[in-house]
């Protein structure tokens, strides 16, 4: 078997995955590697030893499957789907190939190396090959404790925007689109040429690779160049055409009643034949991708870029550098079921510090959430966050903390035994982090669970995470921990889902609850937690005896009728008896 294995030694690693691939699959071995030893054996009726065996086996195989200059790579490795994920994400991209190139390279000049070469010179050497770490850097890498077991959730499935997914097979099929639609704007800005865009856009590469976390040497500024004008083009384009779908807008609405601006400003009339023969924009599947893929933290590219490319193509027909903004907008308003809220203003303060379509998307999509939900937070509490949620187990808090009694809220079923009232919100135009507690009410926004979803909250957290100067605004965190101890059980997602709080178009009741646990993993909240106080009102409304007492009776005795009346009736028999007994007194 070993001769039949194709050996990856850092170069051609997406020839080598497929082949790696076939020979899993012809050995059946495949849903192993990629599901990881756990998520398969729940799946499949096999036993604990044939599990074990076939993880083996597997990993036997990717062992195998490298040289001796990737082997150290997942010499560690305890599964075959963590030796394979390895692999993956260190050399799944162009720049990684670059990458392992070079070690190999540095590895056969290490041999050479004479004796009277000292350590001081060798250290000097590596130091002198760092890279800077830039203040601007906003466009990370998923960490690996976050993406280890979620790939899927940071890849993207159609288009490759920015440097890190770059160039791999499986996304080729949209640089065709990217081209096309460059072409179309550079014809409605009178055909004008490619070269300004390159043009303009040159002199700004440099700034453009200090956005990066990771460095991008791999690409030259002329390859960063043309990648940027075409992604910033089909970004552009895509905004555009998107805005002129007739379905934009709900039907039951004017259009004139949400927007003060005329849609022939955007080439409405010169696109519309265009858009009838366009595969894109008239695919709700692919659109919905698209949507997506543009949303994830590795498929990103700066924001400004956009706008210079804006103000290159803009004419006297296409009036683009000054309405990109209300076209992002409009795009994520979308996205977001929101129509009636934004305004000059609001777009002004959104748009301030912009860096990239997900930061815009995350001011988007907290733009409503109430900052009094942390007003009655004492300062004394900004010391606390040291909460680390860690393969899905909370760490204890300490009694010295300076959050007192602070503690999370229990889940949805103990709290209406308790006698709390769970409501969906209804401002259709709120924020999803807008929850409140008021008169033993909980408040929570509806929510549609479906299987974006989850990649898009986890996309979110992401960039919460690596954006570590704003440790205050980590609105997901904060909300994911909130709805993960609100729900305990699928008995919790029932009620939520009763109480239409939660419309779910998942599988089952239990794919949610799971789903909330995993997301949960290695989050670090916000200082302040946003939800401390509405945990500790919960937390003293639930222990009140009174509570608890009406809670157990509401629950014991009101959801079953025939329990309810013979509770009525003998209570109505005890009250007679009463009076019968006072009156036999009285006389």
């Amino acid at each position: 078997m070993e001769a039949g294995i194709p050996v990856f030694d850092g170069k051609g690693y997406e020839i080598w995955r497929k082949k790696m691939k076939s020979l899993f699959l012809s050995q059946e071995l495949w849903d192993m590697v990629e599901q990881g030893y756990t998520g398969f054996c729940e799946n499949s009726k096999l036993g604990l030893r044939e599990c074990r065996m076939k993880d083996g086996k597997a990993l036997y195989f990717i062992q195998q499957g490298v040289s001796d200059t990737i082997f150290p790579y997942i010499m560690e490795a305890k599964s075959s789907k963590e030796a394979w994920d390895a692999i993956r994400n260190r050399f799944g991209d162009g720049f990684q190939q670059t990458k392992i190139e070079e070690i190999v390279t540095s590895g056969k000049e290490s041999a050479t190396i004479t004796g009277n070469e000292t350590a001081t010179i060798r250290i000097e050497r590596m130091v002198s090959k760092l890279t800077p770490i830039y203040e601007e850097r906003c466009i990370f890498r998923v960490p690996e404790s976050l993406r280890n077991g979620n790939e899927e959730s940071y890849e993207p499935k159609v288009l490759s925007i920015g440097p890190y997914h770059r160039g791999k097979p499986r996304l080729a099929s949209m640089e065709v689109h990217k081209i096309r639609y460059l072409q179309q704007l550079l014809q409605l800005s009178g055909n004008q040429s490619v070269d300004k865009l390159v043009e303009a856009i040159t002199p700004e590469v440099e700034k453009v690779r200090k956005y990066y976390a990771e460095p991008i040497n791999s690409i030259s500024n002329d390859e960063l160049a043309q990648m940027l004008v075409l992604d910033g083009c089909f970004i552009i384009e895509l905004f555009r055409r998107f805005e002129t779908r007739a379905d934009f807008f709900p039907t039951s609405v004017d259009k004139d009643e949400y927007y003060d601006f005329s849609l022939n400003l955007f080439g409405y009339k010169h696109i519309t034949n265009s858009l009838r023969d366009d595969p894109v924009i008239n695919s709700d599947v692919l659109l919905n991708e698209l949507q997506n893929d543009l949303l994830l933290i590795e498929n990103q590219i700066p924001f400004f870029i956009l706008e210079i490319l804006c103000s290159e193509i803009s004419s006297t027909i296409l009036s683009l550098d000054t309405e990109l903004e209300e076209l992002t907008i409009k795009f994520l308003c979308r996205k977001y079921e929101m129509y009636r809220w934004w305004n000059k203003f609001f777009i002004d303060e959104l748009f301030e510090h912009r860096l990239h379509l997900l930061e815009i998307a995350h001011k988007t999509s907290s733009c409503f959430y109430k900052k009094g939900l942390k007003e009655d937070i004492s300062p004394k509490h900004n010391t606390f966050i040291s909460c680390f949620y860690k393969k899905g187990l909370e760490e204890d808090i300490s009694p010295s903390s300076n959050y007192g009694n602070f503690c999370f809220v229990n889940s949805a079923t103990k709290l209406e035994e308790a006698n709390v009232r769970l409501k969906a919100g209804t401002d259709q135009y709120g924020s999803t982090f807008n929850i409140t507690f008021s008169n033993g009410k909980l408040t929570i926004p509806k929510i549609t669970i479906d299987d974006h979803f989850e990649i898009e909250i986890r996309n979110f957290i992401a960039f919460e995470l690596c954006q570590q100067h704003d440790s205050n605004n980590r609105y997901y965190c904060d909300y994911v921990v909130f709805m993960d101890h609100l729900i305990a059980s699928t008995e919790d997602v029932e009620l939520l889902i009763c109480r239409h709080i939660i419309t779910n178009q998942m599988v089952d009741f239990k794919s949610i609850e799971n789903m909330f646990k995993k997301l949960k993993r290695y989050i670090v909240l916000s200082n302040p937690y946003a939800y401390f106080k509405i945990s500790n009102d919960l937390t003293k409304y639930c222990e009140c005896p009174w509570n608890k007492l009406f809670g157990s009776f509401k629950h014991k005795y009101t959801k079953n009728p025939w329990a309810f009346i013979s509770v009525v009736v003998a209570s109505i028999l005890l009250g007679l008896t009463i009076i019968q007994t006072v009156f036999s007194i009285l006389s």
